[in-house]
């Protein structure tokens, strides 16, 4: 488990624009709240900032800035990793006192989400797995992440995959008894017993935890400083005073919340506890598909 890490003196990168361009925002006041689950549904966030300038300010309002990507960390920018990765669905300023701010209400995977519409014909012979490659590659700004599911089905025969995209998703996820969401604009699907590759985060006093862990019906409730390589579906080891709550925990939720001119930079887990096995990276499979169904 991870547990070499700095957590003091904040740093943020806040990059706000489109596919073409984007403006860095590093010095301004800004505060953000963060919800990231397991749930299908996006990912929401609302991001204010603080006394940004009129020409940016009309470039949000516009809607030719729509996307927005925030990146936190400790000692220099340089080390900044992205907390959230969204679109911006609901832009306003309000004005309070001599400060302008900008408010950004925010959906990870909206548009894919919303839009995605699948029309392929699968030969016999194919996986889930290829279904769910198919699928990706119908999803703008979204990237192929893991697969996690307790067995490989094969098609028997040909299957025609028509409608939204989020509808055959959820049709393979559930056949499955698994989650499928998309977090930072990377799809999963992960079954509650598998979790996502890659080295843990070590959460202790050490580490940043702040109070102690609380019971929940199916794990823990942990709050840390911010640490956004903790992600849903990854695993976390909890280093605690109280011996019952130590162990290994996967991360079915987080909340996150800042505000860099005031105390609060900090994060809530949701943990279930369990034996977890670790998913597959998933690729875009191209090589069954057969002709698109006429409309």
């Amino acid at each position: 488990m991870s547990d070499n890490i700095q957590q003091y003196g904040r740093q943020y990168i806040l990059t706000i624009g489109n596919e073409k361009e984007s403006i860095q925002i590093t010095n301004l006041r800004i505060t953000f709240s963060i919800t990231h689950t397991h749930d299908k549904t996006p990912n929401k966030a609302k991001i204010s900032v603080f006394n940004l300038n009129p020409s940016h300010r009309g470039q949000i309002a516009s809607g030719n800035y729509n996307k927005v990507i925030l990146a936190v960390g400790y000692g220099t920018l340089s080390n900044c990793r992205v907390l959230y990765a969204g679109q911006i669905t609901k832009p306003l300023v309000v004005r309070s006192g001599l400060d302008f701010i900008q408010e950004l209400t925010c959906d990870d995977g909206a548009t894919a989400y919303r839009n995605a519409f699948i029309n392929v014909t699968l030969s016999a012979g194919s996986t889930h797995d290829d279904v769910i490659g198919q699928c990706v590659d119908t999803m703008d700004d979204v990237t192929p992440g893991t697969v996690g599911l307790p067995s490989e089905v094969t098609l028997t025969r040909g299957k025609v995959c028509y409608g939204p995209t989020r509808d055959v998703l959820a049709q393979v996820a559930d056949h499955h008894g698994a989650d499928w969401s998309i977090q930072n604009g990377t799809l999963h699907i992960l079954h509650p017993d598998y979790c996502l590759p890659g080295e843990g985060a070590l959460i202790s006093e050490e580490t940043g935890m702040l109070g102690s862990p609380r019971a929940s019906d199916n794990g823990l409730e942990v709050s840390c400083l911010l640490r956004p390589e903790i992600i849903v579906g990854s695993l976390v080891r909890i280093k605690s005073i109280v011996a019952d709550y130590c162990g290994d925990y996967k991360v079915v939720g987080v909340q996150s919340q800042g505000d860099t001119h005031a105390s609060r930079w900090e994060c809530r887990l949701a943990l279930v506890n369990g034996k977890f096995k670790k998913a597959k990276k998933l690729k875009r499979k191209r090589k069954k598909k057969t002709d698109e169904v006429s409309s």
